[in-house]
């Protein structure tokens, strides 16, 4: 037997072949550790970079549009407040425009009343005065009628009723 034969049934002797495998092999994984594992690295760090600033990102956006919520809760309490405080000031100042009105047309009554007292009692006057020449005549007249006899029409009866009543009316 030689050597060759030995070698080539010997299963646990390494073969040529497997060596250059090996050793292509060892090239290929130091070719891919040096040219293609970094950029894949690389490019795997830059995403990670990229999650991490947007995870940032978005919990600052939280952090303002929370911020910005409280802000317009307070501006909408404050604006209610302020709504509030005018509709109670209009409610006030229409309540003294409308006790304002009710004064002026309380003195408004008052005055029309009086200019009618006044108006009436000058016409009152004025019919008395229009009256007075002509009631000692129908005095008369009447006092005839209720005894069934016509009394003469004289004057100093009808003066007499007359004088009669001024003193009435003087005395009142």
């Amino acid at each position: 037997m030689k050597t060759t034969d030995l070698a080539a049934g010997n299963i646990l002797l390494p073969n040529a072949t497997i060596i250059v495998e090996f050793v292509i092999f060892a090239l290929v994984l130091l070719v891919m550790w040096r040219f293609i594992v970094p950029p894949i690295l690389k490019a795997m760090q830059d995403r990670d970079d990229m999650v991490r600033r947007q995870a940032e990102e978005s919990q600052k956006a939280n952090e303002t549009l929370t911020a910005a919520e409280q802000r317009y809760q307070e501006a909408l309490t404050e604006a209610r407040g302020k709504s509030a405080s005018i509709r109670d000031e209009a409610r006030l100042e229409g309540q003294q425009y409308l006790d304002e009105l009710r004064t002026q047309a309380q003195a408004e009554v008052a005055g029309i009343a009086a200019r009618g007292r006044d108006e009436l009692a000058e016409q009152r006057s004025r019919a008395l005065e229009r009256l007075r020449p002509h009631v000692g005549e129908l005095a008369v007249t009447l006092a005839g009628r209720v005894l069934g006899e016509e009394l003469p029409a004289d004057t100093a009866g009808s003066a007499t009723v007359t004088g009669y009543l001024s003193e009435q009316e003087v005395g009142a």
